[in-house]
């Protein structure tokens, strides 16, 4: 069994290692380690437009449908650069959560954002240390609103868009909401890795 990846795939990962190089890795990273930024905004705008954030993302959502294993090599060029963006939060966690649970109007309406990098995901899950359930979901959507707190979101503090998982009528549900809507309080959390921004 051959777990390499392709020629074709390791020659797309050289030109997004050439386009990383421009970027000084470690300029956005110390800036984050000293907390002067969050994430490399320019590199973020720069992998969204050369289409570096979709290639997992189907076509009808604005993706390449390059498959998983070209996410993959993505993943594995941003690490090896240390590339302060929110890749793995936005792309790895929040659109492949709208892809596996959301319903074809949310897809329709977030994925293509998340895509470019219009748009920043993140995936709040946690609500306590333990095991993760249905039973452990005590955050709450009640009349459009949900009510309730996240820990842990990895991403959280500039992200536009959260997806988490409400109960609603004593089910769990998979729930979008706007980073600027009103009453969200996020509280920064810093943790055991500095060269991460704060989670929240």
């Amino acid at each position: 069994m051959n777990l390499d990846f392709s020629e074709e795939q390791k020659s797309l990962g050289s030109e997004l290692r050439r386009v990383l190089a421009k970027h000084s890795g470690l300029r956005s990273t110390r800036e984050a380690l000293e907390g002067r930024a969050q994430f490399d905004e320019s590199l973020w705008r720069t992998l969204g437009e050369l289409g570096w954030l979709s290639t997992a993302i189907p076509s009808e959502f604005g993706g390449q449908a390059l498959g998983y294993e070209m996410s993959c090599v993505v993943a594995a060029e941003l690490g090896a650069s240390l590339a302060a963006v929110p890749f793995v939060s936005s792309i790895a966690l929040a659109a492949e959560a709208l892809l596996i649970a959301g319903s074809p109007e949310q897809q329709r309406s977030y994925l293509p954002a998340l895509a470019s990098g219009a748009r920043i995901g993140a995936l709040a899950l946690v609500e306590e240390l333990g095991p993760i359930s249905a039973r452990s979901i005590r955050l709450e959507l009640k009349d459009g609103r949900v009510t309730g707190k996240k820990v842990a979101v990895t991403d959280g503090l500039q992200a536009d868009l959260l997806v988490t998982v409400a109960r609603h009528h004593g089910e769990p549900q998979l729930v979008l909401v706007n980073g600027d809507a009103e009453g969200i309080n996020r509280i920064p959390q810093r943790g055991v890795d500095p060269s991460r921004a704060p989670c929240c």
